[in-house]
């Protein structure tokens, strides 16, 4: 553990690449001992070759180490290399059982990527239903790209009964928090008098 905050400790105040390759070292020790949080550093170094040489087949290895312990960080990173075969060859199905296991675990990113798989049917079988639950738990987290999907969702009746006032109120929470996607969304159903009087 001590180990493992000296390297965070020298990443945070890394200015140049033999900082991090010093912040790296620390982690490859704490990594190697087994400790989740260290793999997931060290991947993500090795990800944006700070200190390291970059190596999206290294960040795999050690996010899979990592994600093996259930650490949902690196469960949600190993998912997006195998949804975009990066150091790994490209598996969808693969990528959503990663990110159901950190759903679980109220990862919002994970929520909202397992939200779209299901919606577009890719890695598992389309089913609005279970896209708009996971969708649903991101939005009422706060994330706002989820807020927004919500509430097309609801917009089109897409796995949740059709309500164009919900969808107004999920585009407003949406478009609060500065989503420019909810931002447009909003202007359009005040635009057309859609879940709101019309007011341009």
């Amino acid at each position: 553990q001590e180990i493992y905050r000296e390297g965070v400790r020298r990443e945070e105040s890394a200015k140049t690449q033999e900082d991090f390759a010093r912040a790296a070292e620390c982690y490859l020790r704490a990594a190697e001992a087994g400790l989740p949080a260290a793999q997931l550093c060290l991947g993500n170094l090795c990800y944006w070759g700070r200190g390291v040489p970059r190596d999206v087949t290294q960040t795999a290895l050690w996010m899979e180490r990592a994600a093996e312990q259930n650490l949902p960080e690196a469960q949600v990173r190993l998912a997006w290399q195998y949804q975009n075969g990066e150091g790994v060859p490209c598996d969808e199905h693969r990528a959503a059982v990663l990110y159901e296991r950190a759903a679980e675990q109220w990862n919002v990113d994970a929520q909202l990527n397992l939200a779209i798989l299901y919606f577009e049917g890719r890695g598992v079988k389309k089913d609005f239903a279970k896209s708009s639950f996971w969708c649903r738990k991101a939005a009422e987290s706060g994330l706002a790209d989820a807020q927004d999907m919500m509430g097309l969702m609801f917009f089109n009746g897409y796995g949740v009964p059709r309500d164009e006032e919900q969808a107004v109120a999920w585009f407003s929470a949406s478009a609060e928090q500065g989503n420019a996607d909810g931002q447009q969304h909003l202007a359009v159903m005040y635009y057309n008098g859609r879940g709101v009087p019309a007011d341009m």
